[in-house]
C-alpha cells in the first residue's frame, strides 16, 4: 500500500477483533512510513472521546507545516481555527464547508511536496464531526500521493465498511487480522513478560486465548502470578479480560449456567454429551447459540471464542464444579477425558483416581499428546497416597520423562528433585537419580555429571541400570571435554551391562553410545553397532524418537557424506515426531537437517531448518541444543554474509556453553568467526579463531569430534601465513584419521591444503594434482561449496605461477558456483583474484539478479525501494551494486545507466 501511495491514493483497512494485534501493526505501519519519506497525520479515536466534536481533527492536523496552512484562503484558516479551538469563538460557529475545504488544501498542499499517509486507528470511534470532513477530503482527492490507513474493530471479516473508507477515492484494500500461531506467540510472550514459557504452557495459553495476543499476554500474566504453567482445570481469567469477555453471558437465561460449563469442561463436547450429562441441554444449547456465544456444526459444539469457555466454567462454585465433572466422567467417551473429570471431581490422593490418571497419560502418550500425557502423569503421582512410596516414585518418574519429551525440563526435574530428597539410598534411589541428570541435559552439564557419578554408586548389580547410567556418563564426558579415554571405556562397559539383561531399549541406547564415543576417538566406524541397534528399533519406539537407532544411523550416514541417505532418514523421523507430539526431538532433527542442506548447498532450506531447530530448544528450554542451534545457524548467515547476525549467534552460544559447561560445541562456535575471517582473507584472525576451536578437543583426546572437522580451515590459514610446515603436521595427523573412516569430503579438504602448502613452495605440479584429486572427491561427496573453496585455491596457485589463461577459467568457474551459493565474501575473493589475472570482469555478464537490481536502480528506485521490489534487504542490495560497479568498470548510478544502455545496445547490433 506504502508503494502505492506514493504514486497515487491507495489504501488499507485492518479489521480484526478486539485485541487480536491491529493498532500494534497499525503503529508499525506508520513508522514504516515515517522511514519512507511520508509525512504522516494520525489520529488513535476512543470510545470515550467518540463525542467530543474535532477531537479526531485536531490529531490529525496537529503536525501539519506552516506553510500548507498559510496557503489557505483566510476564510478556510478562520473556520479551521474555531473548529479545533485556536482562537475563541465568541458566538461564531465555523462553517462546515469551510472547515472540509480547509482539510482538503491542507491534504493537497502537504501531498505536493511528497507523499502523505493519514493514518486512524479504531477508525468507528473517530468524532461524527471529524469523520464529515475526512469523508468529503477524501472523496475529492484525484491522483495526490495519499495513503490512508485504519483500523476497525469487528468479529467478521466481511463487515459492512465505514463511510470514512467508502468515501476514499483510492482502492483499497483490507485484511482481516487473524490470531498468533504457537511459534509466534512464543516471542511474542518472552518479550512481553521477560521470560521464557515451555511448550506445554505455551500450548495451554495459545488454546485458551485462541492465538489472540492480548489475551494471551494477560494470561500468561496470570499464570505467572499464580505460579501455574499447566494443569486438568480451565485457567482462571484475569479480572479485567473476565469482566471484557463475561458480558455476553449476563444475557442468558439461567438454566444455561450448567450447561455452557459442561461445554467448556469436555475436549470434545457434543449434543449427545450434553443431553446424558445436564438436563435441559438441548434449550440451553439453542439458547447460546442464539445468543452468539456457541456454535454447533454437525452435533460438534464449541465457544465462539476460547476465553468465553473460562468465563462460563467460572460461574459455577467449587461444588458445582465437582459435581458436574463426576456425571461428565460417567459419559466421558475416552479414557483420558475419563480420568480429568475423576480427579477435577475428587480431592486429595486416592489410588483408584491416580490409577486412571496413570493409564490415561500413557494413552496420551500413545496417540502422540505428550504434553496432555505429562499433565496426566504428574497429576497422578500427586493423587498417589503417601504410604505407596513404589507407586510414587514410579509414576513421578513416568511424569518426568514425559515432561521432558514435551519440552519442559523444569517441571520434570522439580518431580524428580522433592522425590529423590525422600528416597533411601538404593537402586531405586538410582532410578530416580539417573531421571533428573537427565533433565540436567537442557542447563548444567557438570551437574548432571555428579548425579551420575551418585546414580552409579547406588545402582548395585543392576546391570539396565548401570549400563543407562554408563552411557548417560560416556556422553556426558565428552560435552565436558575431559577423560576421553573414560568416556570410550564407560560406553563399553554399558553395552557389556547391556548384554546381561532382556531390555531392547537400554541394549539399543548403549549401542548408539558405543558407535558414537568410538567415532568420537577417532577410531574406524564399526557399522556392526549401529546395525544391531536398528534390529532392535520395532522394540524401543516408546522412547523419544532421537533415540531411536535410525536417528544415530542418520547422524554416521552424515559422517560418512551419504548425505541424500540421512536427509530421507531425517525426514522420515521428523514426520513421526511430530505424529507422536515429540517437542524435544524435533529441534535436534532440524538440526541435522540445517546441516545436511548446508552440505547439499541448499542454503535457504537449510537456514529455515537451523532457524526452527533454534525457535524450537529455547521454547523446551534446552540449553545444551541450543548451543548447537546457534552454531549451525552461526555458520551458515556466516556463509551467506550475514556476518553480524552470524557472530552475534555464535556469541550468545559461547556464553551459554561456558555457564552450562558444554565444552564440546564452544568449538563450533567460535569456528563460526575463523571461518568469516578466512573468507575475508583476514588469515591472523581465522588462524586464531580456527586454533581455539580445534585445539581443546585435540587436547582432550577427541580426535574426531565436530570442531575438528575445522583442522583443514585451521591449517588453510597457516599456509596463507606462510607457516606450512605447521599446517602439513596438522593435515598429516588428521588425514591418518580420515584415511582410516573412509571420508571424502574430509580427505578432499587435506588435499586442498596440501595442494596450497605444495604451490607455496614452488611445486607447482604437485600442487596441480592435489587440486584435481580434492576435486574428483568433493563431486563424489556432493559438497559445492567445499568444491568452490578448492577451485578457488587451485585458481589462486596458477595465477601465482603465472598461469593466468588456466587461472581466469577456474577462478571464473569458483566465482560462478560462489554466486549460486549465495556466498558474498567468497565470491568477492574470486573476483579479486579473476582481477589479479588481467581479466577485465567489466566485460562480465551480470547475473539475473544483478540485472534486476541495475535495472531498478537505473529507473529511480531507491536501494530501499529495490530492497521491497526483490524481497531482499537493503544491505544485500549495496552488495549487489558494488558488484555491479566493479563488474561494468563505473563509480555511480549515472555511469551505470550509461554501461547498460551502451551494453544493451552493443548486444542488440552483434558486437559485445
Amino acid at each position: 500500500m506504502l508503494r502505492r501511495a506514493a504514486i497515487a491514493p491507495a489504501g488499507l483497512l485492518l479489521t480484526g477483533p478486539a485485541g487480536i494485534g491491529k493498532s500494534t501493526l497499525w503503529h508499525a505501519a506508520m513508522a514504516e512510513a515515517r522511514g519512507r519519506g511520508f509525512r504522516v497525520l494520525e489520529t488513535r479515536a476512543v470510545e470515550a472521546e467518540a463525542q467530543l466534536g474535532f477531537g479526531g481533527l485536531a490529531d490529525l492536523l496537529g503536525e501539519i507545516d506552516d506553510e500548507a496552512y498559510v496557503a489557505l484562503p483566510m476564510a478556510q484558516r478562520e473556520a479551521i481555527d474555531l473548529a479545533l479551538q485556536r482562537i475563541t469563538a465568541e458566538g461564531r460557529q465555523p462553517a462546515p464547508l469551510a472547515v472540509s475545504l480547509g482539510c482538503l488544501g491542507i491534504l493537497r498542499a502537504m501531498a505536493g511536496r511528497g507523499p502523505l499517509l493519514l493514518g486512524v486507528d479504531d477508525l468507528p470511534w473517530l468524532d461524527p464531526s471529524s469523520a464529515r470532513v475526512l469523508e468529503y477530503a477524501l472523496r475529492r482527492l484525484v491522483d495526490e500521493p495519499i495513503g490512508l490507513l485504519a483500523s476497525m474493530r469487528t468479529d467478521r471479516a466481511d463487515s459492512s465498511l465505514p463511510p470514512v473508507v467508502m468515501s476514499f477515492t483510492g482502492p483499497i484494500e483490507r485484511m482481516h487480522v487473524g490470531p498468533l500461531g504457537l511459534d509466534a506467540l512464543g516471542p511474542l510472550l518472552d518479550r512481553a513478560l521477560s521470560t521464557s514459557f515451555r511448550r506445554p504452557a505455551l500450548a495451554r495459553v495459545h488454546a485458551e486465548s485462541g492465538g489472540n495476543p492480548f489475551f494471551a499476554i494477560e494470561i500468561a500474566r496470570a499464570m505467572q502470578r499464580a505460579g501455574v504453567d499447566t494443569g486438568l482445570g480451565v485457567l482462571e481469567l484475569p479480572t479485567e479480560t473476565g469482566r471484557l469477555v463475561g458480558g455476553r453471558l449476563d444475557d442468558l437465561p439461567l438454566h444455561t449456567r450448567e450447561p455452557l460449563a459442561a461445554i467448556a469442561a469436555l475436549a470434545q463436547p457434543t449434543r449427545t454429551l450434553l443431553e446424558a450429562a445436564c438436563s435441559d441441554a438441548g434449550d440451553a444449547i439453542d439458547a447460546a447459540v442464539v445468543g452468539g456465544v456457541i456454535e454447533e456444526s454437525a452435533g460438534r459444539l464449541r465457544f465462539t471464542h476460547p476465553l468465553l469457555a473460562a468465563a462460563a466454567y467460572r460461574r459455577l462454585d467449587a461444588e458445582e464444579r465437582r459435581r458436574l465433572h463426576r456425571r461428565l466422567s460417567e459419559v466421558a467417551p475416552d479414557p483420558e477425558q475419563c480420568a480429568r473429570h475423576l480427579a477435577l471431581a475428587s480431592e486429595g490422593p486416592d489410588e483408584a483416581v491416580a490409577a486412571q490418571l496413570e493409564a490415561a497419560a500413557f494413552h496420551a502418550r500413545a496417540r502422540g499428546a505428550t504434553d496432555a500425557g505429562a499433565e496426566l502423569a504428574a497429576e497422578a503421582a500427586s493423587r498417589t497416597p503417601a504410604a505407596d512410596v513404589t507407586a510414587r516414585r514410579r509414576r513421578a518418574v513416568a511424569a518426568a520423562g514425559l515432561n521432558v519429551q514435551a519440552g519442559d525440563p523444569a517441571a520434570a526435574r522439580r518431580l524428580l528433585e522433592d522425590l529423590v530428597e525422600s528416597m533411601p539410598p538404593g537402586v531405586d534411589r538410582a532410578e530416580a537419580l539417573l531421571a533428573l541428570a537427565d533433565t540436567r541435559s537442557a542447563d548444567d552439564w557438570r551437574a548432571k555429571m555428579r548425579l551420575l557419578d551418585a546414580a552409579l554408586a547406588e545402582a548395585g548389580d543392576d546391570h539396565r541400570l548401570r549400563s543407562a547410567i554408563l552411557e548417560q556418563r560416556s556422553q556426558a564426558k565428552y560435552h565436558l571435554l575431559v577423560d576421553a579415554a573414560g568416556s570410550l571405556a564407560d560406553a563399553r562397559d554399558a553395552v557389556d551391562a547391556a548384554r546381561r539383561q532382556d531390555d531392547p531399549a537400554v541394549l539399543s541406547s548403549a549401542l548408539q553410545a558405543g558407535a558414537f564415543a568410538e567415532a568420537n576417538l577417532g577410531a574406524a566406524y564399526d557399522p556392526a553397532l549401529i546395525d544391531e541397534a536398528l534390529a532392535l528399533e520395532p522394540q524401543v519406539q516408546h522412547l523419544r524418537v532421537f533415540l531411536w537407532p535410525s536417528f544415530a544411523a542418520a547422524l554416521m550416514d552424515l559422517d560418512r557424506d551419504r548425505i541424500d541417505v540421512a536427509l530421507d532418514r531425517l525426514m522420515t523421523l521428523r514426520e513421526r515426531a511430530t505424529a507422536l507430539g515429540d517437542w524435544d526431538s524435533l529441534p535436534l532433527i532440524a538440526l541435522n537437517l540445517a546441516w545436511a542442506n548446508w552440505r547439499r548447498g541448499a542454503w535457504t532450506d537449510a537456514l529455515a531448518h537451523a532457524v526452527e531447530a533454534e525457535r524450537g530448544e529455547r521454547q523446551n528450554g534446552q540449553a545444551t541444543g541450543l548451543c548447537f542451534a546457534l552454531a549451525v545457524r552461526g555458520m551458515i548467515e556466516g556463509t551467506l554474509g550475514r556476518e553480524t547476525e552470524a557472530l552475534e549467534a555464535a556469541a550468545e552460544g559461547l556464553a551459554v556453553a561456558d555457564r552450562i559447561g558444554v565444552l564440546g560445541v564452544a568449538g563450533e562456535l567460535r569456528a563460526v568467526a575463523g571461518l568469516i575471517a578466512l573468507a575475508k582473507g583476514d588469515f591472523a584472525r581465522a588462524e586464531s579463531e580456527l586454533r581455539a576451536a580445534v585445539e581443546p578437543a585435540e587436547a582432550a583426546g577427541y580426535r574426531w569430534a565436530f570442531t575438528t572437522y575445522h583442522t583443514t580451515d585451521w591449517a588453510e590459514a597457516l599456509v596463507y601465513l606462510g607457516r606450512t610446515e605447521e599446517a602439513l603436521e596438522l593435515v598429516d595427523r588428521f588425514e591418518a584419521r580420515v584415511r582410516q573412516r573412509g571420508a571424502p569430503s574430509a580427505l578432499a579438504t587435506c588435499l586442498r591444503v596440501r595442494g596450497l602448502a605444495a604451490a607455496a613452495t614452488g611445486d607447482t605440479g604437485s600442487a596441480i594434482a592435489r587440486f584435481a584429486d580434492a576435486a574428483a572427491l568433493h563431486d563424489l561427496a556432493e559438497e559445492p561449496f567445499e568444491r568452490a573453496r578448492t577451485l578457488l585455491a587451485h585458481g589462486e596457485s596458477l595465477r601465482r605461477s603465472r598461469q593466468r589463461g588456466r587461472a581466469r577459467s577456474v577462478l571464473a568457474s569458483a566465482l560462478d558456483q560462489f554466486e549460486r551459493l549465495g556466498a558474498p565474501r567468497w565470491r568477492d575473493r574470486a573476483a579479486a583474484e579473476l582481477a589479479r589475472t588481467g581479466h577485465r570482469e567489466a566485460g562480465a555478464e551480470l547475473s539475473a539478479t544483478e540485472r534486476q537490481v541495475a535495472e531498478l536502480v537505473v529507473a529511480g528506485r531507491t536501494n530501499r525501494e529495490v530492497a521491497d521490489a526483490l524481497f531482499m534487504s537493503p544491505h544485500t542490495v549495496e552488495a549487489h551494486l558494488t558488484r555491479i560497479y566493479r563488474s561494468l568498470g563505473v563509480r555511480g548510478r549515472t555511469e551505470m545507466a550509461r554501461a547498460l544502455a551502451a551494453r544493451d545496445e552493443a548486444a542488440s547490433t552483434g558486437d559485445e
